[in-house]
């Protein structure tokens, strides 16, 4: 019985099935994070294709 209560107390959920605040502010630190390098990543892309096809003459 004691292993059931320890592995919901460890669920990553709070006892009512929802997130605790703490897990809320993880999830939303790691979309920002995500919604920050993806604009980078794909515009470092966009540069590095236009440099390539300009040097192969191409579109």
């Amino acid at each position: 019985m004691a292993k059931k209560a320890n592995a919901r107390k460890h669920s990553g959920l709070s006892a009512a099935g929802r997130f605790t605040p703490g897990e809320l502010k993880g999830l939303g630190s790691c979309a920002a994070v995500v919604g920050v390098v993806t604009p980078c990543i794909w515009g470092f892309y966009r540069f590095v294709l236009k440099r390539v096809c300009e040097m192969l003459e191409i579109g």
